[in-house]
């Protein structure tokens, strides 16, 4: 993902929850259950999970499909040797050890950035399970009150998970150009993996 595409990315994500934080502050007190608008503000805070859920797949996808080309994905990261010289692998070896050496601040951020989010992931899935039994309980006591903070604080932390952790991982990225956590894996593997995840299919 390009810096221009997670700039972008970053820009949806703020423009999406703009709109759901005006649609949940004001509709309740605007306007009465039951009216057209108080509805369609009601389906669409519901198909939040949703939404989220699917955008996500999508960067998945995205993620996956750039990271095919693996000759190129190396060049645009600094390594120029040509797949046809002798020393590509040995070259590389030594390129990986410098690019991702625990002594770059980079590097270091993007292995402190990883467990952050762990630690986030964790917190948030502590805060859904309670936003799930309180739901429950406020919904047999409210069952009119739809849109109220009880009833939408599960659908809300599960889909603001969602989105952080895609943002923070674009963040990571724009910031870095590493992903999470990508720095101490790459220290821990074979060379020949980063280089040929998918076997050497070079045309030599």
């Amino acid at each position: 993902m390009s810096r221009k595409d997670t700039k972008e990315l970053l820009t949806i994500c703020m423009v999406y929850f703009s709109i759901y934080f005006c649609a949940y502050m004001i509709v309740p007190d605007e306007f009465e259950h039951g009216s057209i608008i108080y509805s369609i503000t009601f389906y669409f805070l519901e198909l939040t999970p949703i939404l989220a859920i699917l955008f996500a797949i999508h960067i998945y996808f995205s993620l996956k499909k750039e990271s095919t080309n693996w000759e190129k994905v190396w060049r645009d990261r600094g390594f120029l040797t040509s797949p046809k010289d002798d020393a590509y692998e040995s070259d590389f070896s030594d390129f990986i050890t410098n690019y991702y050496s625990s002594e770059q601040f980079k590097n270091r951020l993007s292995d402190v950035w990883e467990t952050a989010m762990y630690s986030i992931g964790i917190i948030l899935l502590i805060l859904t399970g309670i936003a799930q039994y309180v739901f429950n309980i406020d919904l047999s006591l409210n069952p009119e009150n739809l849109i109220s903070p009880l009833i939408f604080g599960e659908i809300l932390i599960f889909s603001f998970g969602i989105f952080l952790s895609v943002v923070l991982c674009s963040l990571c990225k724009l910031l870095t150009n590493r992903y999470p956590g990508e720095a101490r894996r790459a220290r821990k593997a074979n060379p020949y993996y980063l280089l040929f995840p998918n076997g050497d299919s070079r045309d030599i």
